[in-house]
């Protein structure tokens, strides 16, 4: 499983943070990759990276930190309003495909 990390200047990707949120939402803890053993309870806000205690008190030590589990529930209300307006758009989407279907019915008919 991949974990809720981002390089600098580069776009999240979707799955893995949609992964790590059902992860964590289940109760699933996450192992740190770097200690093993260890599992992920903080994110570091500087490199956007989940990591467990020993991760915050070496590399990341000057680097503001915050409890995973809260960087997980923002991420999953921000999916939440996502979805919520993709499932508002899905009958406008389907009148428009039924629309260009019948459109490409007339023409193929011609």
């Amino acid at each position: 499983m991949d974990v809720l990390q981002r390089t600098p200047g580069s776009n999240v990707e979707e799955s893995s943070i949609l992964e790590t949120v059902t992860a964590v939402a289940a109760g699933k803890p996450l192992s740190c990759p770097n200690h093993d053993g260890n599992v992920m309870e903080f994110y570091c806000q500087s490199c956007e990276t989940a990591m467990c205690r020993e991760c915050t008190e070496g590399e990341h030590a000057e680097h503001p930190t915050v409890p995973l589990k809260d960087v997980v529930e923002q991420h999953k209300a921000s999916l939440q309003v996502q979805l919520d307006a993709v499932n508002k758009r899905l009958p406008e989407i389907d009148s428009a495909l039924q629309f260009i279907s019948e459109i490409i019915h007339q023409l193929t008919n011609q």
